[in-house]
Parts: C-alpha cells; sequence; structure tokens
C-alpha cells in the first residue's frame, strides 16, 4: 500500500494538486522523494496509533470500499455512456466487475468486523 500511495502522490503533484517537490523522479524513473514521504507519513501514524495493525485497520476499510466504487463506476459508466468509446476494455464484463465489487465488499466487512470501532472512527473521517 507503501507504493500505491506514492505513486498517488507523484501524480497528484505532477497535475499540481500537492507540492512539486513530490513529482521528482530520479534516474530509474522513480518517484523517490514521494517515496520518502511516504514512507516518513507512515512511520509518523504509526507513531501515533497503537499499533501498525490498528494503521492498516483504519486504511483497509475505507481503501477497500473506494476500490469497490472504481468497480461500481464501471457498470454506471456502461450503463450513462454506453456508445463512448473506451481505450481499454474490462475483460470478462460484467462477470469480472461484479466479482471484483463483491469481493471488496467482502474485505471491507471482514476489516469491519475484526475492529468495528478502529473502522466506524476511519469511515467518519473519510
Amino acid at each position: 500500500c507503501m507504493y500505491l500511495s506514492a505513486r498517488q502522490f507523484y501524480a497528484s503533484a505532477r497535475d499540481g494538486l500537492f507540492p512539486e517537490s513530490l513529482a521528482r523522479v530520479n534516474k530509474r524513473q522513480a518517484p523517490h522523494v514521494a517515496i520518502l514521504a511516504t514512507a516518513f507519513w507512515t512511520a509518523a501514524l504509526t507513531c501515533v496509533m497503537s499499533s501498525f495493525a490498528a494503521l492498516v485497520n483504519y486504511l483497509s476499510v475505507a481503501m477497500w470500499l473506494y476500490y469497490g466504487l472504481v468497480g461500481v463506476a464501471v457498470f454506471k459508466s456502461r450503463a450513462t455512456f454506453p456508445d463512448a468509446d473506451r481505450p481499454y476494455s474490462t475483460p470478462g464484463y460484467p462477470f469480472v466487475p461484479a466479482v471484483y465489487v463483491a469481493a471488496c465488499l467482502y474485505l471491507s466487512a471482514c476489516t469491519f468486523a475484526a475492529a468495528p470501532w478502529q473502522c466506524f472512527c476511519a469511515l467518519l473521517f473519510v
């Protein structure tokens, strides 16, 4: 998840939404500044939380719900704009996106069942 967040920060900085320094890349084209910033942010949050597992619970419930919403957006996009040009095809449509959405809901529910208070607080925050 740390690598994914770093790429999100990098892309946002490249688009002018985050500080420009997060868009820097090294000679291998890796967003090293965004990776380091994400690592420091993760370390800081781990120090504030009771444990790293608590941090994972806070993150996971919201993350899987948002990923599931991306899957729902595939259905919404197909229904709203059926004739739109799509440069990327969705393999196994509608079965694969439906399984993806169900899996995201399941993983979010499992996280919620394991740590309901932390997940409730996380959902209030987002």
